[in-house]
C-alpha cells in the first residue's frame, strides 16, 4: 500500500467517524489495517487501530454498553501487545496507553488513568511538541482535574492549549475537536477558583461543538459537552 493510499483511507475514515457514518469508517480503518498487516507495515496497522478504537469509545458514549467498553479495552491491549511484540517506536505505545487511560476514565478509576495518561506523554519524548502531544497533554490534563487536582490540571492544560493553537498544520474542524475538548476541560479546572471565567470558557467551547455539528455534521463533540454541562453544571 502506497503511504499516500493509508493516508487517504485515515482520513476519510477520520471524517466518517466524527460524521457517525461508522459503516464507512470501519470500512477504511479495516482495510487500512488488513492491508497494513499482509505486507509487514505494522507501524501502519497500529496507526489504523487506534483509531479504529475511537469508534468504540463513541458507542461506548452513545449507549453507555458496557460491551463497548469492554471492546474498547480488547482492541488497546492487541495495540499494547503488537507495539511491544513489532519493537515499535514509543509513540506507537503512547496511543494505546492513551486509550487505556480513556477506559480506566470511564470506569470512574481516576487514579488509574491519570498514571495511563501520564506514562503516553512520557512515550512521547523526542517528539515534536505540536498539537499531537498537545492532544495527549490535554487528555492528562482531563485526568488530573476528575482526579480533583485542578491546580496541577490548569498548568498542564493551558500547555496543551498553547501547543494546539500554535500549530498551523491541522484542518480546522480537528482544531475545533481539540480545542473544545481542552478548553472545556480547562473550565472545569478553574471552576472552584473563577466561576464566572469557568462559564465564559465553557460557552466558548460549546460555541465550537456547535460549529462542528453545524458547519461539518460532526455531532459527537457537542453531544459529549451537553453531558458535561449536566452532570457538572455549567
Amino acid at each position: 500500500m502506497q503511504k499516500s493510499e493509508f493516508k487517504n483511507l485515515i482520513t476519510k475514515g477520520e471524517i466518517a467517524r466524527e460524521k457517525k457514518d461508522y459503516k464507512t469508517a470501519l470500512a477504511c480503518f479495516d482495510e487500512a489495517m488488513l492491508v497494513s498487516g499482509k505486507h509487514n507495515l505494522w507501524a501502519n496497522f497500529i496507526e489504523a487501530l487506534g483509531h479504529k478504537i475511537v469508534i468504540d469509545k463513541h458507542f461506548w458514549w452513545e449507549t453507555k454498553d458496557k460491551g463497548f467498553l469492554e471492546l474498547m479495552r480488547a482492541d488497546v491491549e492487541l495495540g499494547l501487545g503488537i507495539s511491544k511484540l513489532k519493537k515499535l517506536p514509543p509513540r506507537y505505545l503512547a496511543v494505546f496507553q492513551l486509550r487505556m487511560g480513556d477506559v480506566l476514565t470511564e470506569e470512574k478509576n481516576f487514579k488509574e488513568s491519570v498514571k495511563w495518561y501520564l506514562w503516553a506523554v512520557r512515550s512521547l519524548k523526542g517528539t515534536p511538541k505540536n498539537a499531537g502531544y498537545g492532544e495527549y497533554l490535554g487528555h492528562y490534563g482531563k485526568g488530573l482535574v476528575l482526579a480533583n487536582k485542578e491546580k496541577k490540571a490548569k498548568n498542564v492544560l493551558l500547555k496543551s492549549l498553547n501547543l494546539i493553537r500554535k500549530d498551523k498544520n491541522l484542518r480546522h474542524f480537528h482544531r475545533l475537536i481539540l480545542e473544545s475538548g481542552v478548553i472545556s476541560w480547562l473550565a472545569l479546572a478553574i471552576k472552584k477558583e473563577d466561576s464566572r471565567k469557568s462559564e465564559e470558557l465553557f460557552s466558548e467551547a460549546f460555541a465550537m461543538g456547535r460549529e462542528l455539528k453545524n458547519k461539518y455534521k460532526m455531532s459527537m463533540r457537542l453531544k459529549q459537552m451537553e453531558v458535561m454541562k449536566k452532570e457538572f453544571e455549567f
